[in-house]
């Protein structure tokens, strides 16, 4: 019975956690034994992955972690280290010295820029030496494939892409909307745009903010839900303040959620203001709910979106595109309808979890095998 340990930086709720349960979920009843363990304490999504019927392990709470692994393995028979994040893929490199017969996969879920965050030299140093750490490197994207296999001393055999995928049937709950939206206090006539994700400076929720300003200024039936948290929740909120968006609720922060296929039902427009992404969950939650989309040509956003096809794809960092194409999908809504419906055609078709979860499977069977 293959047994693998996922190993992540922490169970908040992130895109890395879902993949992480998506592949627990469909492997599992294939008769994979699954672990799961963390470097940071974080129990929000602890019971979620539990529910999977994964076991977890905080490793931070037996330091030295690096020790703590290599026990973790040895008493488990695991066989694939499979890790999520630059620190986790550094530390399993570390855990499995001196230990034989233990493969190490690493997914790359983003590629750190130097202005992503900050100290983004220190995090872009770290995040480009751990690729030269696994046995096997899995980008979420062919275009982030490209992007590796092109770094110094990489070898291209060892970078195996493999495109996000969701389930295209959990996000699509249109009978939800009536219900959700009571619940947020919106009007049947208002528009209503969404952002769900990690309050973070990539994500340049600033822009959106307000580009949503002027937007608001010309249609007043108009409405702005963040759902997420992170470092910069509290300067978002004072922007929003100051820009008088927390007047009469223009702008909704929803804090943590769960519910997001709700929150999807409820809104019209999924907006995406990033700086830097790998292949977005969240872009693909939107397709499968068949949203109108505004998302900036970040990462692999050109794998999944077409512009004026599938969405309204912008450049990044600037103000008055995204403005623009959130001015549109409010003024042609017939046109807002058929981009949507497109999208949710081509996710249907092309990201589907269970051809992700396939592909999974294939890059283990590359190391179970032997």
């Amino acid at each position: 019975m293959p047994t693998i340990l996922q190993f992540l930086h922490s169970y908040e709720d992130t895109s890395v956690t879902r993949i992480a349960g998506q592949i627990i979920q469909h492997l599992a009843p294939q008769g994979y034994t699954f672990h799961t363990g963390v470097a940071v304490d974080d129990p929000k999504q602890k019971a979620f992955i539990q529910s999977l019927g994964a076991t977890t392990m905080e490793f931070f709470k037996t330091p030295p972690i690096p020790a703590a692994i290599r026990d973790f393995i040895r008493q488990n028979g695991v066989q694939i280290v499979h890790s999520h994040t630059p620190r986790t893929a550094v530390l399993t490199n570390l855990a499995l010295r001196g230990v034989a017969n233990v493969a190490h996969v690493t997914t790359r879920h983003l590629l750190t820029q130097l202005n992503s965050r900050k100290m983004g030299l220190v995090y872009t140093a770290v995040d480009r030496v751990s690729l030269y750490m696994p046995n096997l490197i899995i980008p979420v994207s062919k275009t982030m494939g490209e992007q590796i296999r092109s770094f110094p001393m990489i070898d291209p055999q060892k970078v195996f892409p493999i495109q996000n995928g969701v389930d295209t049937r959990r996000f699509y709950v249109p009978e939800e909307r009536p219900g959700c939206r009571a619940e947020l206090g919106l009007r049947d006539n208002e528009i209503v745009f969404l952002f769900t994700g990690r309050l973070e400076w990539m994500k340049r929720i600033d822009l959106l903010l307000t580009a949503f300003h002027t937007i608001r200024t010309h249609h007043p039936h108009t409405r702005l839900l963040i759902a997420g948290v992170g470092t910069l929740e509290t300067e978002l909120k004072q922007q929003a303040e100051s820009l008088g968006l927390l007047k009469d609720n223009a702008v909704l922060f929803l804090g943590f959620r769960r519910d997001v296929q709700r929150l999807l039902a409820a809104c019209d427009v999924y907006v995406q203001s990033s700086s830097n992404e790998g292949l977005s969950l969240s872009i693909l939650e939107a397709m499968a709910a068949e949203k109108a989309i505004v998302a900036t040509n970040v990462g692999a956003a050109l794998e999944v979106l077409e512009d004026g096809v599938t969405a309204h794809v912008i450049p990044p960092l600037e103000v008055e595109p995204l403005t623009n194409s959130m001015l549109a999908v409010v003024e042609q809504p017939e046109q807002a309808k058929a981009l949507a419906s497109r999208a949710r055609a081509v996710v249907n078709a092309q990201f589907s979890v269970e051809k992700m979860a396939e592909n999974y499977a294939r890059a283990y069977q590359k190391f179970l095998s032997r």
